[in-house]
């Protein structure tokens, strides 16, 4: 892996897509795996609590799959959701309701999922605006704490800013891996979400906030992969960067 050179590996996974899609790395040598889920919508069960169906591409699913990836890979692994996670199901929307009322101040379940599964990074997408701020910044909160002895799942978007340019989210994150031979290998995750946010949703659930930088003011997503690129090949020296973009069609 050593002699690899540094590659950006595009994760660019469309908002329409639903479920699993793995990536083996390193010209197929099969030594980890990239996944990635998007579009989970709140299905945390596999069962449609209305009718009482089977429900597909559950968070159980995800569960089973992953663990059946990692007695393959072990620790390298490299699991990524990809957004428009907690919208959807009667299950995670009316706990998000109920909290937003002060109901209930349980976890969202889709959150508890993903903890549990052991996620290493959580993108946002568009739905995830949906929301009171106050609501989805302890969403995310929770998603970083160490409760329960559930490790801290970084909430991750990089075109998420304040007015002045500095970032609400972690940008990105960094999981350390090992080759077959030992070696490490370093691997960026970067995310980002559809700059079309203010088109669906109101600015009371993205107070001062930006899907741009203010020096980006065509809203161009290429503008802020190659910035954002730059920095961590400076910063971190990285084998790989996965950028996970939820970007609609």
């Amino acid at each position: 892996m050593k002699q690899l050179k540094k590659v950006l590996a595009l994760l660019c996974v469309f908002a329409l897509l639903l479920g699993i899609a793995p990536v083996v790395s390193a010209a197929d040598q099969g030594e980890f795996t990239i996944l990635s889920t998007t579009d989970m919508h709140g299905r945390c069960w596999d069962k449609n609590i209305l009718n009482d169906t089977d429900m597909n591409n559950s968070m159980l699913n995800v569960a089973t799959a992953v663990a059946k990836m990692r007695e393959t890979y072990g620790e390298n692994v490299v699991l990524v959701d990809n957004g428009d996670t907690y919208q959807g199901t009667p299950v995670s929307t009316l706990q998000i309701s109920q909290y937003t009322q002060g109901v209930t101040t349980d976890p969202n379940p889709m959150a508890i999922a993903m903890k549990y599964i052991g996620y290493d990074a959580a993108n946002s997408g568009n739905h995830e605006f949906n929301y009171a701020w106050d609501t989805m910044a302890d969403i995310y909160a929770y998603l970083e704490s160490d409760v329960e002895g559930l490790k801290s799942l970084p909430a991750v978007c990089a075109n998420l800013y304040y007015e002045d340019g500095s970032n609400v989210l972690t940008p990105y994150v960094i999981k350390n891996l090992k080759d077959s031979a030992g070696n490490d290998v370093k691997v960026a995750i970067l995310c980002f979400v559809t700059p079309d946010c203010t088109r669906w949703d109101v600015p009371d659930n993205y107070p001062g906030m930006r899907f741009s930088h203010p020096d980006n003011p065509a809203l161009s997503i290429r503008w802020e992969a190659e910035q954002w690129v730059k920095t961590i090949e400076e910063k971190e020296a990285p084998d790989f960067v996965i950028v996970a973009f939820h970007s609609g069609l």
